[in-house]
């Protein structure tokens, strides 16, 4: 299955840096998310910083196979975001985790093209936790789920079903 990445150019990411005042992370974190990148209500750099660092616990719980992987559903600030209505924001920033994860074990990561420069040592770390194809079912998983987030199911229900089925490959 190919997944594809839109590519933007940098002299219109460059500029909407510049316009919006948000760190080059954030920024560039948002322009692969497009309802964020053009979103009227931006995350304090604070709060989003939070939500990327519960989301990359989360993918470690996750991949780790510990049961604690499902509580963190119900921990904010992820419980506030799927109560919300957000849980895409989630599963799209826990894809982008995982793509980082995937250059990072094909050896394509340098330390300057990394997307969360923030955590790049957190990178390190959980790409020594699963290897390639594993990463990809898991990364399916999440896009499956990202598209069930349709069905009239509660959020949380659908999220507990991904946390299982990732864990069990």
């Amino acid at each position: 299955q190919t997944v594809r990445f839109p590519l933007y150019s940098p002299t219109s990411s460059l500029e909407r840096r510049q316009t919006t005042g948000l760190p080059d992370w954030q920024s560039e974190i948002c322009k692969r998310i497009p309802y964020l990148e053009n979103s009227e209500e931006r995350l304090e750099e604070e709060a989003f910083a939070q939500i990327i660092e519960q989301v990359i616990e989360w993918n470690q719980e996750i991949l780790a196979g510990r049961t604690e992987a499902l509580l963190f559903i119900y921990q904010e600030p992820i419980a506030s975001l799927v109560q919300n209505g957000q849980a895409e924001l989630l599963l799209d920033l826990l894809v982008l985790w995982q793509r980082e994860l995937l250059h990072c074990i094909n050896g394509s990561l340098g330390e300057d093209k990394t997307l969360f420069f923030p955590w790049r040592k957190a990178i390190n770390k959980q790409a020594y936790l699963i290897d390639i194809n594993g990463l990809l079912s898991a990364m399916e998983v999440v896009m499956q789920t990202r598209h069930n987030l349709r069905k009239p199911m509660q959020d949380q229900a659908i999220l507990e079903q991904m946390v299982l089925a990732m864990q069990e490959g």
